[in-house]
Order: C-alpha cells, then sequence, then structure tokens
C-alpha cells in the first residue's frame, strides 16, 4: 500500500530555490511507492513549478492574485494565533506523514499527534532576536519526529537556537537534476559576447543584495577591469536598479534581463556566477553554474563553505573590495579557472538527486516504522 505524504511550502509559484527543490524531489520519488500531495500556503503566480502527473498540487490557503485584502489579512492573522483552525478550513485529508518544507508558516501548520518531518532550508539565526517567533517556532518543532536541515549552517543555526531538539536534527543536502541543467543549456544559443559575464540570478530584493554587484562592477571598472555584468530575476528592487545604472551611464555594461524560465544557456554563457545575498539556505544557482562548469563568488552565505571545498570550486567574499579582487584572479588566471571548472564538474556530483531521494527514503521509512 502506498504511503501518503503531504508536503507543505510557503510558496510553490514565486519562482525561488526551495520550489525548484521541491519538485525535483517529488518528480524522482518511487511512485508505486508513494502518493504525494503538495499543500502551498501562498500562491504567488510567478512562476508554477512542473510536476509529474501523479503529484497532486492542492489548492492554495491564500491566492495572491485573486484573494481581497480582508481574506489575506484574516488568514496571515489566523495562522500564527489558531494555525490548527486553518488546517481544519484547508486540509483536510489524512497522510501517513506530513513535511514541512521550510520552518515558521509550513511547521505550523503541520497536524499534531501524527508522522511530521521539519524540512528548514536556510539559517534561522533571525528568530534570535525575536522571542515572540522563537517560541512559535519552539512550539511547532516540539511534537515533529524529525528536523532536516540542507547545510552544516543551516544545521549549526537550529541546534543553537534550539539545542533541546539536537538528537532530531540531521543533514540531507539538496539533490538536484545535473543532466537536466546539462540539456537545457544546450535549449537556446545566445549571441556571444565580446566580454567575460559576471552572472547573477535570483530575486531583486534587500536579502539577494544586487546593489553589492553593481559596486563591485564599479571596482572592476575603475582598475580598468574588462567584464559585463547580467542581472536576471526580478523583484521590489528591479526600479531602483535600472534607475541606478541609468543615472551612472552603465547600461552597456551592465544589463538587465529580466525573469527567465530557462536560465540555464545564460549560466553556459557566463564566466563567472555570483551571489551577493546576505543570507542562504543552500544556494541553487551555484549548483547549477557547477554542473556547467562554472566557478563562482560569493558571500559567505549558508551552504557556501562546503559548496566551495575551501577554494576549489569557488571564492567567498565579505566585501565588495575582496568580491572584486577574486572575481579578477578568475577573470586574469586562466590557469587557475580551467582547474577550478573542472572541479566543478567533478565535486557537484556528490549533490545530485539520487543521493537526496536515497536518504528521504530511508527517513521515511524510519518514520513509518516507528
Amino acid at each position: 500500500m502506498k504511503k501518503r505524504i503531504l508536503f507543505i511550502i510557503w510558496s510553490f509559484s514565486y519562482g525561488g530555490g526551495a520550489e525548484k527543490i521541491l519538485s525535483y524531489l517529488v518528480n524522482h520519488m518511487d511512485a508505486q511507492k508513494y502518493s504525494i500531495d503538495i499543500q502551498e500556503y501562498l500562491y504567488a503566480g510567478i512562476k508554477e513549478e512542473k510536476v509529474a502527473p501523479n503529484i497532486c498540487v492542492l489548492p492554495p490557503i491564500i491566492d495572491d492574485k485573486h484573494d481581497c485584502l480582508l481574506k489575506k489579512f484574516l488568514i496571515q492573522k489566523t495562522v500564527f494565533h489558531f494555525p490548527q483552525l486553518i488546517r481544519f478550513l484547508f486540509i483536510r485529508k489524512k497522510y501517513d506523514i506530513e513535511i514541512s518544507f521550510n520552518y515558521m508558516i509550513p511547521t505550523f501548520l503541520l497536524k499534531k499527534n501524527q508522522k511530521t518531518i521539519a524540512w528548514i532550508h536556510g539559517d534561522i539565526y533571525d528568530l534570535k532576536e525575536n522571542r515572540k517567533l522563537r517560541k512559535k517556532q519552539k512550539k511547532s518543532l516540539k511534537s515533529v519526529d524529525h528536523i532536516v536541515t540542507i547545510s552544516q549552517n543551516t544545521y549549526q543555526s537550529v541546534i543553537d537556537i534550539f539545542p533541546e531538539y539536537k538528537e532530531k536534527v540531521t543533514i540531507i543536502h539538496n539533490g538536484y537534476p545535473l543532466e537536466e541543467y546539462r540539456k537545457k543549456a544546450k535549449e537556446e544559443q545566445l549571441p556571444k559576447e565580446d566580454l567575460p559575464v559576471i552572472l547573477f540570478c535570483n530575486r531583486l530584493d534587500e536579502n539577494k543584495n544586487p546593489f553589492f554587484l553593481i559596486h563591485v562592477f564599479e571596482l572592476l571598472k575603475k582598475q580598468h577591469i574588462k567584464c559585463k555584468v547580467k542581472i536576471a530575476g526580478t523583484g521590489v528592487l528591479e526600479k531602483d536598479l535600472k534607475q541606478y545604472i541609468s543615472k551612472h551611464n552603465l547600461e552597456k555594461e551592465i544589463e538587465m534581463i529580466g525573469y527567465i524560465n530557462n536560465p540555464y544557456p545564460y549560466i553556459a554563457q557566463a564566466k563567472v556566477i555570483v551571489v551577493t545575498s546576505h543570507s542562504e539556505g543552500f544556494p541553487t544557482i551555484l549548483i547549477e553554474g557547477m554542473a556547467l562548469k562554472k566557478p563562482f563568488v560569493t558571500t559567505p552565505v549558508g551552504g557556501t563553505e562546503e559548496l566551495s571545498q575551501n577554494g576549489k570550486n569557488g571564492l567567498i567574499a565579505s566585501t565588495e573590495e575582496e568580491f572584486a579582487k577574486n572575481i579578477f584572479m578568475l577573470l586574469s588566471n586562466e590557469e587557475k579557472y580551467q582547474s577550478m571548472s573542472a572541479n566543478c564538474s567533478k565535486n557537484v556530483e556528490q549533490y545530485s538527486i539520487d543521493t537526496q531521494i536515497n536518504q528521504l527514503e530511508e527517513l521515511l521509512d524510519e518514520s513509518v516504522k516507528s
């Protein structure tokens, strides 16, 4: 008999990394062994992830495109104070195991007295300074059977904030369909660029910190280092970025290309992939880049120490000056670049989807038996 699994995620239509990871995961799980539903809290309508026909994506709790402001307000208040009421109203089916696919709201919605797993995708240090939310998160994690974290940094944050739950916590690295990335990279042939391309592919918001990259580029330009920046993505800072680029006459050197359904041809075209975020769980874009043999430069966020492997695959920098220095090294030292490119191709294999699926199925089987 199939095991009935429910994944609860904040949004499955926002176009982010967690959504991608969940779609990879459910599409590769054994359809003969598991019956899988996905419940998203908020329908954003930016990008709807593709899932296999056997996967059921349930109606969202909030439809950000169509629900009235009053309904959204009432649900948002209720989910923090009476989450089980939201469950009663919106999640009526029974499951063998429920998995929250991030912290806060998804974990609040897990059913009590049920086999449950809390799967956390980024560090939770923000709870350190917020006693009220920390208390709510602690309560919701108390009844779960396992807490899955995706990197050493995420693991450490959970046991730092909630040391009493240390025995529940394990690490399962995200799994990625590496061959799919390589196949999609060949679907479109982009025009050849005259200069090496630095690619930013992320949401345009304060956390993803795209202005950091623009300032890094300005440092490179002052040093007469020739390169081009491409910024892929959309978000609340898009208008501000365009205004800054126009004001400083950078349109020919910094290209805003918006949201792209298939970013892999752009990754294949790039020389260096960059992440400038303040906080990440495990940056998907770096794995995608590594699968296409692209070294990276990143700020020191979750997962980057593991991915960098002491500079074999990519470089970590905290300041704009150090970031610019690392980019320059990759652009100017071809021998070092080729060595790192080869390392990326070899070392990325440990993050394949098959590895993650095997670890998850072991955990699910253990939960059911217990």
